[in-house]
C-alpha cells in the first residue's frame, strides 16, 4: 500500500469526518521534515485528483463524495461566467465566475451541484487544460503586456511577461503559447511564440483562423526528412505492378487543383462495352502504418482548405510531388478495372497494384467546352471524351432508375483578388464534374462489392434509412403542398427521389428540398455494410 492509499484509508476508517494536516501526520507516524513534506504532497495530489477535498474555512481535509461529482468540460462566455457541458446530457449546468477556481474555456473538470440548486455547480478539480495556446491581439496599453484572445470565450487575457514577447508590436496577431494557469481570479501567464502580422492581412488573418482551431501549419523536420527519403519511385517499385503506362490517361480536376489524386482511362468496345479503368494514387506504398509520416497524418485526420491556402494532411512533397497523377510523370496507383455494358453494369473487374503515366491534365471547364463543342483538341482525347460522356450518362440514366436522390446544392465559390473576397457566386454544376462523380461512384461500388464477396475486414461508407417519425413529418408536408408518396412499411428511396423530382415544377421546391435533406441520416463510416440509401446502393466506400 503506497502512501496516497495509506491516507485514503485513514479517512475512510476515521470516525472523524474533518482531519488536519497535523492529524494526517500523526496517523501516518509522519515526524520528520522529509516525511511530512511527502505526506502533504500525497494530500495535494489526493485534492487534485478529486479523492479527497480542502475546506478553507476550517483548514481541514475531507474525503469527496464521488456521488456528487460531475466530469464535463467548461464553455466559456465573454462576460466571466460559464457553463458546464456534460455528454449526454439534456441540459448544461451554470458556472459562476466566483465559482470556477482558475478553470478556463475548453478545460475538461470536475465539479460539484452548489446546495440548494438543481443546474449550478462549482469546479473542485481541472482534470486538464483544453487551451494550451491563445491566437489573439497584443495589447501593450497602460503598461501592460497582454494578449486578447480571438475566441472571445477565453475570457481571460494572457499576461505577457518581460523579455517574453519576441518584441510585438501593439496590435499585431500573435500566438501566445500558456507557461502557467491562474489560481483565482489571476490571469494565465504565457509568452509569443509566433507573431502573425497585423489584422486585416491576408496571411495573418488565416494563420490566426488556422492556430485558433489548433491545425497543425507544420511538419517537423523528422517528418520531412521520413517523406523526402520515401519520395521518390525505384525500378524495384514496378515489380508486382500491372504496367498501365502505353494507355491513354487523363486527369480531370479544377483549375486551382494541386493535389491530382485520380485519374480515369475510358475507351468503347467493338460490341458496345466500355472499359473504364480508375486509377487512385498508390499513397500506401509511401505512407507505412506506424511510421512518422503515419502518426502525423494521423494527428491531422485531414488536409484543411483555407482560401488560397491548404494545410495538407502529408508532407507537400508527397501530397504534391510523388502521390500526385501529373501529367508525363511515372506514378504508382491502385486501378479498378471495370468493363461496363449497355445497361451500366459492371460485367468483369479487377482490382491491381499499377504504375500509369499520364497523357493529358485537364480541367472541369476545358472538358465541357470541348464536349460543347467550343473548344477543339487532339483526336486521342476527343475520343476519350466521347466515350466518358456516353458512358457517364448511361450510369447516371442507371441511378435515376434506381431511386438516387438528387438534392440541390446551394454551395457558392467566393472570388479571390489580392488574398480579398471581391464576390461571392453560384457554384455551377458542369457534365464534366458528373463525368467524374458517376466513375468515381461506380469504382466505389465496384471496390465495396469486391472487399464483401473476399469476406476480408473492411471499412464502408453506409448511409441508413431515414427515421420513421422525420419521415412521417415529410411525407406530411408533401400531401399538404399537392405531392402524394405512396407509404408503405419500407419505404425506398425511389419513392422520395420521385417525389423531389416532381417538386421540381412547384414554387415550394427549395422547401421540399432542404426539408428532405434534413430527413436524411448522417452518412457515415462502418465495418459492417448496411448499404446507401442516399445513392441507392447496396454496397458502396471510399475507395477514391
Amino acid at each position: 500500500m503506497n502512501l496516497s492509499q495509506q491516507i485514503l484509508t485513514i479517512f475512510t476508517n476515521s470516525t472523524t469526518k474533518y482531519l488536519s494536516q497535523k492529524q494526517v501526520f500523526a496517523l501516518t507516524n509522519a515526524r520528520s521534515v522529509y516525511e511530512r513534506n511527502q505526506v502533504t504532497s500525497a494530500l495535494n495530489q489526493l485534492v487534485s485528483e478529486g479523492d479527497l477535498a480542502y475546506d478553507k474555512r476550517s483548514v481541514r481535509y475531507y474525503l469527496q463524495p464521488k456521488e456528487q461529482l460531475i466530469k464535463g468540460q467548461v464553455d466559456g462566455n465573454a462576460r466571466g461566467f460559464a457553463f458546464l457541458v456534460v455528454d449526454g446530457a439534456d441540459s448544461d449546468y451554470f458556472i459562476a465566475p466566483s465559482r470556477l477556481n482558475g478553470a478556463l474555456h475548453k478545460d475538461t473538470v470536475l465539479a460539484r451541484l452548489v446546495p440548494n440548486t438543481k443546474d449550478e455547480v462549482e469546479v473542485v478539480k481541472i482534470v486538464s487544460r483544453g487551451v494550451t495556446q491563445v491566437v489573439g491581439t497584443y495589447d501593450k496599453h497602460n503598461g501592460g503586456r497582454f494578449v486578447v484572445a480571438d475566441d472571445n470565450k477565453y475570457f481571460k487575457d494572457v499576461y505577457i511577461p518581460p523579455k517574453k514577447d519576441l518584441n510585438a508590436k501593439d496590435g499585431q496577431k500573435v500566438v501566445a503559447k500558456i507557461t502557467s494557469y491562474p489560481t483565482g481570479n489571476l490571469n494565465p501567464e504565457g509568452e509569443i511564440v509566433q507573431i502573425l502580422g497585423y489584422s486585416g492581412q491576408h496571411v495573418a488573418d488565416m494563420m490566426s483562423v488556422a492556430y485558433a482551431f489548433g491545425i497543425r501549419t507544420e511538419f517537423d523536420e523528422k517528418t520531412l526528412k521520413w517523406a523526402s527519403k520515401v519520395a521518390t519511385i525505384a525500378d524495384s517499385d514496378l515489380i508486382g505492378r500491372t504496367d498501365f503506362r502505353n494507355q491513354f490517361t487523363i486527369t480531370i480536376d479544377g483549375e486551382d487543383a494541386k493535389d491530382l489524386d485520380d485519374a480515369i482511362t475510358c475507351t468503347q468496345n467493338p460490341d458496345g462495352t466500355y472499359n473504364l479503368f480508375v486509377h487512385i494514387a498508390d499513397v500506401s506504398h509511401y505512407v507505412k502504418s506506424g511510421g512518422d509520416v503515419d502518426k502525423e497524418a494521423f494527428l491531422r485526420g485531414t488536409s484543411v482548405y483555407l482560401p488560397e491556402m491548404v494545410f495538407p494532411m502529408l508532407p507537400p512533397i508527397l501530397s504534391n510531388g510523388v502521390c500526385s497523377l501529373f501529367e508525363g510523370e511515372d506514378r504508382l496507383a491502385i486501378t479498378c478495372q471495370m468493363t461496363v455494358n449497355g445497361k451500366g453494369n459492371v460485367v468483369d473487374f479487377n482490382v491491381v497494384k499499377s504504375v500509369i503515366n499520364s497523357n493529358r491534365r485537364t480541367t472541369y471547364n476545358q472538358v465541357q467546352a470541348i464536349l460543347d463543342g467550343v473548344e477543339s483538341c487532339d483526336s486521342n482525347l476527343a475520343t476519350t471524351l466521347q466515350a466518358c460522356k456516353a458512358l457517364a450518362q448511361i450510369l447516371i440514366d442507371k441511378r435515376q432508375r434506381r431511386g438516387n436522390i438528387n438534392f440541390e446544392s446551394k454551395e457558392v465559390s467566393f472570388v479571390m483578388k489580392d488574398g480579398k473576397v471581391v464576390d461571392v457566386v453560384p457554384r455551377t454544376t458542369l457534365f464534366a464534374h458528373q463525368i467524374i462523380e458517376e466513375f468515381m461512384i461506380l469504382a466505389n461500388e465496384t471496390v465495396a462489392e469486391y472487399a464483401s464477396s473476399c469476406g476480408v475486414p473492411f471499412v464502408y461508407r453506409v448511409h441508413d434509412k431515414p427515421d420513421g417519425e422525420k419521415v412521417a413529418v415529410l411525407l406530411a408536408l408533401l400531401k399538404g403542398l399537392g405531392i402524394t408518396v405512396k407509404e408503405t412499411q419500407d419505404l425506398h428511396a425511389t419513392s422520395l427521389a420521385k417525389a423531389l423530382n416532381e417538386a421540381k415544377d412547384t414554387p415550394y421546391f427549395n422547401l421540399i428540398n432542404d426539408v428532405m435533406l434534413r430527413t436524411m441520416q448522417k452518412a457515415k463510416y462502418s465495418e459492417s455494410n448496411t448499404g446507401h440509401f442516399g445513392l441507392a446502393s447496396n454496397c458502396y466506400c471510399h475507395f477514391t
